[in-house]
This record gives structure tokens, C-alpha cells and sequence, in this order.
């Protein structure tokens, strides 16, 4: 009897069949689920386990100061019912602050970033200047100048994303302008943080029995080490398939969404981007005091409609943006425009 490859035929279908899946993962949540007790638990369990597992995967105070401040710190403890994920998250922030990057520091990182929101922003003005207008194909925001130059500009500079997702995006080029000892994190301080996330996952698993929490809204280590290293791939188009072949692991934490959306826009795939935004937008919970990523993902999103027909809807995505995250800068700056 032949062991060896399936027959072309078999392939083919396993093949379809999980292509249907992968496609079909989209609508698995319904809107009614995402506002339930149960995933908005999960939401939180899943912030704070994607906060303290990134922060020992990059080693790096800066990343620590950004998961404190971004989310941890951000997070409105008002929308949180349950008393012990209220008290996990306090433990979790005394734990962190002794750690936090000081005013000086603070400022070297952002006089860095603020540098590429610069460059960004002039180099954007004149590109767009002698191209003539913003948008491209696929019903992608389009505006003539004079208008264009300018709202073009700063829909770039939007595109740089929050602080917090541009720093990872350039690690390497940030820690070459600033000194070590304010991005390394001591070997002890790691060590502290190793324990504290274990255990902080014995919590996670008793809170998500608790609330019996469905399987594919739990995330795993194994499942955050997984997104980190397709984040950290250069190949956009490799990317962007990695990701989608994982999105339904996520349906539980939205920053996923916007790393999918933003790396399917790069590549032109508007209808998958629209998709992704869509995810989280529909069913969107406020649940941060300041929430940087939701407003990268609307003003994205932004992107994606055609001016003028979209007027009425893009108009309502600004004013959304100015509400959720009003101490973005950048953001605001696009909004202006």
C-alpha cells in the first residue's frame, strides 16, 4: 500500500476546507457576544497578559513605560464588574511603576518620534505636491488639491502609527539614539517580571474558567509569541499572510485587528483591510480612558471611504477619534486637516 502523499485531489480539498474556515473566522463573534460580561472579562485578562508578555519578550524598559501608561494605566477600571480582575490589575501596576522610565527618559523617546512625525509630515506635503491629489484605487479616500496636499500629509503622519506601535516597528533605531541603561531592562528586574507573569497566568486561567470563558477568546503564550514574531517581519507580504492565517485566535484582543487591517492596507488589499477595521469597530467597547489603537483603526479606516459620497460617515469617525484618544498630537494634526 502507498504511505506516501495524499492523492492531488485530497489536498485540494483540505485545502478548501480551510480556506472556508479562515474566511469564515470573521463572523464567528457576533456583535450581541462582544458585549457580553463574559468577553469583556476577556478583554482585560487578555490587555494585561499581552502587556507583561511583550514586556519580557522585548526586555526593554521603553516597552514597559508604553504597556503601563498605554494600557494597563489606561484601562477604565469603571468597566470592569469583577472585583478580583480590578485587584489583579492593581498588583500588576504597584508591580510595574517601580520600573517606569523617568521624566527625562520620557522625553528622549519622544523627542525621537516626534522627529519622525516631522520628517513624515514635510516629506508627505511635497510628494503629494507633485502627484496632485491623495488616494489611489479600491475607493480609497480621494481629494484634490489643494486640499489634498495637506490632509494627505497628515494622514501619513497618522500612519505612523501611536508611539507605542512605531517604537516596535524600529526597535533597533531607536535604541541606537539613546542610552542603554534606559532601555535594558537589569537581569534581576526581568527575572521579577518572568515570575510575575507566571503568576499572573494562574490568575488568568481561574478568572477564565470563572466566567467560563470560551476557548477561542483565551489566548496562549505560545499564541503571543507567535503574533510578536510575525510583527517583527520585515516581508510585508509574509506578513500579512501570517497574520491571516492566525485571525482567528484573536477575536479577543483588538490591537490584532489593527496589525491586520494596516498590514492588508499596505498592501492594497482594501476589501481585507475594511474587514479587519470593521471587526473591531462594530463591536467596540470603551474601555480606555485614551485609546490610541481604536483611533489608529478609525482614522485608517478613514482611508478606505471615498470623499465626498462618504462625507456623513467620515465626519462621524473624526469626531469619534477627538473623543477616544484626545492627547494624540498626530492625530489630532489629521484630524485638523
Amino acid at each position: 500500500m502507498n504511505m506516501g502523499s495524499p492523492p492531488k485531489i485530497i489536498q485540494l480539498a483540505v485545502f478548501l476546507v480551510l480556506s472556508t474556515l479562515n474566511t469564515l473566522c470573521l463572523a464567528e463573534l457576533s456583535v450581541e457576544a462582544s458585549q457580553t460580561p463574559a468577553y469583556r472579562t476577556a478583554l482585560a485578562l487578555n490587555y494585561a497578559h499581552a502587556a507583561l508578555y511583550t514586556i519580557t519578550d522585548y526586555n526593554d524598559r521603553v516597552v514597559l513605560d508604553q504597556e503601563y501608561r498605554e494600557i494597563l494605566n489606561n484601562i477604565k477600571l469603571s468597566a470592569i464588574q469583577d472585583e478580583e480582575v480590578i485587584d489583579l490589575l492593581k498588583k500588576l501596576l504597584d508591580t510595574l511603576n517601580q520600573y517606569l522610565l523617568s521624566d527625562q527618559e520620557q522625553e528622549v523617546v519622544k523627542a525621537i518620534y516626534q522627529n519622525k512625525i516631522d520628517e513624515a509630515f514635510y516629506e508627505s506635503l511635497s510628494t503629494s505636491s507633485i502627484t496632485g491629489s491623495l488616494g489611489n484605487a479600491g475607493g480609497a479616500l480621494a481629494i484634490p488639491l489643494p486640499a489634498g496636499s495637506f490632509i494627505a500629509a497628515g494622514m501619513v503622519v497618522s500612519d505612523l502609527a501611536a508611539q507605542m506601535v512605531n517604537y516596535r516597528e524600529h526597535v533597533e533605531e531607536y535604541r541606537k539614539k539613546i542610552n542603554r541603561e534606559t532601555w535594558e531592562l537589569k537581569k534581576e528586574q526581568a527575572i521579577q517580571l518572568t515570575n510575575l507573569r507566571k503568576q499572573f497566568l494562574m490568575y488568568y486561567w481561574n478568572l477564565m474558567r470563572k466566567y467560563k470563558i470560551p476557548d477561542q477568546w483565551r489566548i496562549t503564550e505560545k499564541q503571543f509569541a507567535t503574533l510578536l514574531d510575525i510583527l517583527k517581519d520585515t516581508d510585508k507580504n509574509r506578513q500579512y499572510r501570517r497574520l491571516d492565517r492566525i485571525k482567528g485566535q484573536f477575536e479577543a484582543y483588538p490591537p490584532f485587528w489593527y496589525y491586520l487591517g494596516k498590514a492588508a492596507q499596505t498592501l492594497k488589499r482594501y476589501d481585507a483591510a475594511r474587514a479587519a477595521y470593521d471587526f473591531v469597530i462594530d463591536r467596540h467597547f470603551d474601555y480606555f480612558r485614551d485609546d490610541t489603537i481604536y483611533a489608529s483603526i478609525l482614522l485608517n479606516r478613514i482611508q478606505l471611504y471615498s470623499y465626498p459620497k462618504d462625507k456623513e460617515i467620515i465626519e462621524t469617525l473624526l469626531d469619534k477619534i477627538v473623543k477616544v484618544n484626545p492627547s494624540d498630537g498626530s492625530k489630532m494634526l489629521a484630524v485638523a486637516l
